[in-house]
């Protein structure tokens, strides 16, 4: 099966199932590979577990989600960031504290030369941009509703994956069989195809859920995102359309329970108990969802004729808004070393080539991962002396800029090497 690329180049797709990368999972992560790849002109079968459903964006939810300055340029270089401009809120400035206790700290767009520190979207928007895209990505080819069943990997020049559909009808010319030089998995920080390759984890059970919701100010965030650190867990607030805001909040199960489980005018008085009235309080609530917290980063992202990249690699706590992020880096890197090999006639399942892709990522994957389960840590353990320490901390950050300026500058995603894609350049 031969198709056209969006450059009027030919991709070709083996009608045995046969192509260069294999993604075991369409979520927002599988899906910017996919589209990368696509747009490299390199033959992508992509593998995911639901239907087509640009209503529900794939079943994503309307969790808000922080877009880092690097991120954008990544979304924009693939064509996916010019579609979004009605749905993102910009952050001009960031806003954290410890809740009864003194010190805070402040970032601000404009000390670091930018419009915005980052940007909040919708899940559901972001998968939406996304699903277009790839489906103007002809040199993909999509998988579902199916699912990877088993994966053979041997001494053969390919990886061999058996695809099961998961709906409750036959899915139209689904082969039984895909054939890879390289799989690639992001099948999600529960990931069972991980597992059953056998590659171990590090795991922290944080002990809490992070409940999310879309909630209304009385008055407007003026583009401000606000981290509040409280004794139950840290409290996000993201600037949305209007007066409305994105909210992460962190706490253990119990907690979370009793949460979900209160009226709208009883969560937003807990809220507000927790946050404050900094923004006139609250007036309404979307709809609330909850999901449990866990440090999972596995401790090998490259095997034979694999790479695993976003959640599966590396899953973090919410608090510092990194996870995604992390995983469009992943991205980034690994799609312009997969397009570089291949246009010198490489293999990208070669294992030297695996082994560079991890060297280059491995960095950045353990200081994100060991600066989100440090602050998570930090700001959990209420003893005094810690306490006093940590609002001391927070001033002296403020008051020294190039602390922060160096902190900020990573997390916007624009420390270390930067990528073709994160500098605007195609593949």
């Amino acid at each position: 099966m031969s198709v056209h690329a969006d450059n009027g180049t030919h991709v070709t797709h083996a009608r045995d199932g046969r192509c260069e990368v294999a993604i075991a999972g369409g979520g927002l992560v599988g899906m910017s590979l996919a589209i990368a790849l696509g747009r490299g002109r390199v033959p992508v079968t992509l593998v995911e577990a639901s239907k087509a459903s640009p209503e529900s964006a794939s079943g994503y939810d309307s969790r808000p989600i922080a877009l880092s300055q690097g991120s954008r340029r990544i979304l924009h270089t693939l064509g996916v960031w010019q579609s979004l401009s009605a749905a993102v809120t910009p952050i001009t400035r960031i806003h954290v504290s410890d809740r009864g206790h003194f010190g805070f700290a402040r970032l601000r767009a404009e000390d670091y030369s930018v419009d915005a520190l980052g940007y909040v979207i919708a899940a559901g928007d972001l998968g939406q941009a996304l699903e277009a895209a790839l489906g103007s990505c002809e040199g993909v080819r999509v998988l579902r509703p199916a699912t990877v069943d088993a994966v053979t990997r041997d001494d053969s020049p390919e990886a061999q994956l058996c695809i099961a559909a998961t709906g409750d009808k036959p899915v139209e010319d689904l082969p039984s069989r895909v054939r890879a030089k390289l799989m690639v998995l992001c099948d999600g920080g529960h990931s069972p195809l991980r597992e059953q390759l056998g590659i171990p984890v590090n795991e922290r059970d944080y002990g809490q859920f992070a409940v999310t919701a879309r909630v209304e100010a009385r008055s407007h965030h003026d583009g401000v995102a606000y981290e509040r650190f409280t004794a139950a867990g840290p409290l996000a607030l993201l600037p949305m359309h209007g007066n409305h805001c994105g909210l992460v909040w962190s706490m253990d199960a119990d907690s979370s329970k009793h949460l979900l489980a209160l009226d709208d005018d009883g969560f937003l008085a807990a809220l507000t108990e927790q946050f404050g009235t900094r923004l006139g309080g609250f007036v309404s609530a979307g709809p609330r969802n909850a999901f449990p917290l866990r440090l999972v980063t596995a401790t090998e992202v490259v095997g034979r004729r694999l790479a695993i990249i976003g959640n599966a690699a590396n899953s973090l706590h919410p608090v510092a808004g990194q996870g995604l992020n992390l995983g469009l880096r992943d991205v980034a890197a690994l799609a312009e070393i997969i397009s570089g090999s291949l246009r010198e006639g490489g293999d990208p399942g070669d294992a030297s080539l695996l082994a560079h892709y991890a060297q280059c990522r491995r960095h950045d994957q353990k200081r994100v991962s060991l600066a989100t389960d440090a602050l998570v840590r930090l700001f959990s353990n209420r003893l005094t002396p810690l306490v006093l320490a940590r609002g001391l901390g927070l001033l002296a950050f403020d008051l020294f800029p190039p602390i922060k300026r160096h902190f900020g500058n990573h997390a916007m995603g624009l420390g270390g090497h930067h990528s073709r894609l994160a500098r605007g350049l195609s593949l």
